[in-house]
């Protein structure tokens, strides 16, 4: 009879390789009774060897029992003399080379996401790099539909061991955004689980307010053009990238309120800030001042960015540049910019006794874990165990 289902992926069973057995109505191994994840048709029409891996551009056999029918149809086809080749696949489906949807369809996507500002440039990079030094060089050749529960582990336990915990976390992070996008659009049937990688928290670097203010007396001396969005970062608690960004737009004297809108990632401007949520905080009155005293000129391309460098927004690395040269100068270590202002601002706040909730929408955090680290450590309020004194009847002991 002409026609035989076989296997296409895989060839033999994973568990003992041995080969399938086709019984008649299925194609599986005996001992282990496992079976394929693909099959094909391979016929003879015409002096030819035929091998049939689908209908159509689209529609893969996933099962044997899809082949069978799909067999017999062609059997009959070819008694009545019906028989059209080119109504089936006769190659595999490139469509699903792991390599060529990372070209052709996701990096594609990530850089149409770009040109509408929906993701930064520098993003793109990064994505770019951990997809090409890591990513590709283990999946290339692989078909999207492969890529099972088993092939996900053995690429993890693939990666080197000198990786940190967070740049694991980093590497198969983005692999699993790749397969959920690639079911989103109907490459896969499902997305694969993934391992759990736990990445040790490590406390936030911060430093107290009389040596913040040495730091900031000196940048004030040396580099006055800059102490401004230092001394906003400090009060305010913002990000360098949202202090970069900040517009005449956003900052209401009125009700003593900045609305945190737009911010930098890298030297690209996003419309949203990190949290993808506009938010609105108080203004601090030493920041107010210091803003109503701004000179604002209504020319130039730039005119309502708050914080200029030499008629310019800032870009990336210009104020840690500058908290660099001066933490060197004083002989600090250890602390950049964002630790020393908004890390600072939030423990300073914890060690008050602020309490999580406060500190949390302040900082704008969508996830309460990111203000804890802060609670964690309240040395200043843990101090109380050494404290001789007795509290008043009636007064209220300090939640550590």
């Amino acid at each position: 009879m002409n026609g035989k289902i076989k296997a296409e992926s895989p060839r033999k069973c994973p568990k003992c390789n041995k080969a399938w057995v086709d019984t008649g109505n299925d194609l599986l191994c005996p001992t282990c009774l496992t079976r394929p994840n693909r099959f094909y048709i391979h016929l003879g029409y015409n002096g030819v060897n035929l091998r049939l891996y689908g209908m159509g551009k689209s529609k893969p056999f996933r099962s044997y029992f899809h082949a069978k029918r799909v067999l017999e149809k062609l059997r009959t086809e070819i008694d009545e003399k019906k028989f059209d080749p080119s109504n089936y696949v006769k190659k595999k489906f490139e469509t699903y080379n792991f390599e060529r949807f990372i070209s052709d369809r996701w990096l594609k996507s990530k850089r149409k996401a770009v040109e509408k500002k929906q993701f930064s440039n520098e993003n793109l990079k990064r994505v770019e790099g951990i997809i090409n030094r890591v990513i590709l060089p283990y999946f290339h050749d692989k078909d999207i539909r492969d890529i099972k529960t088993g092939q996900v582990q053995e690429f993890f336990d693939f990666l080197p061991s000198h990786y940190s915990a967070k740049s694991l976390k980093n590497m198969m992070g983005l692999l699993h955004k790749v397969l959920i996008d690639a079911k989103r659009w109907g490459y896969v049937l499902d997305v694969p689980y993934f391992p759990a990688i736990t990445v040790p928290q490590a406390p936030p670097k911060w430093i107290h307010e009389d040596l913040q203010e040495l730091i900031l007396k000196r940048i004030k001396e040396k580099y006055p053009l800059h102490y401004q969005p230092i001394l906003f970062m400090k009060f305010q608690g913002t990000r360098p990238g949202e202090t970069r960004a900040l517009m005449w737009d956003c900052v209401d004297f009125a009700s003593d309120q900045i609305l945190i809108l737009r911010s930098y990632d890298g030297n690209t401007l996003k419309e949203f800030p990190k949290n993808k949520i506009a938010e609105p905080i108080p203004m601090h009155q030493e920041i107010k001042e210091m803003l109503l005293s701004f000179t604002r000129y209504d020319i130039g391309k730039y005119k309502n960015f708050v914080f200029l460098c030499h008629g310019r927004p800032y870009n990336s690395n210009r104020l840690n540049i500058i908290w660099k040269k001066v933490c060197k100068e004083l002989g600090i270590e250890g602390i950049n910019l964002y630790q020393g202002t908004r890390h600072s601002l939030a423990s300073q706040a914890a060690n008050r006794g602020i309490s999580e909730a406060i500190i949390g929408k302040m900082l704008r955090h969508k996830d309460p874990k990111s203000t804890k680290q802060y609670a964690h450590y309240r040395t200043s309020t843990l101090r109380l165990i050494w404290s001789t004194k007795k509290k008043a009847e009636g007064e209220k002991v300090e939640n550590v």
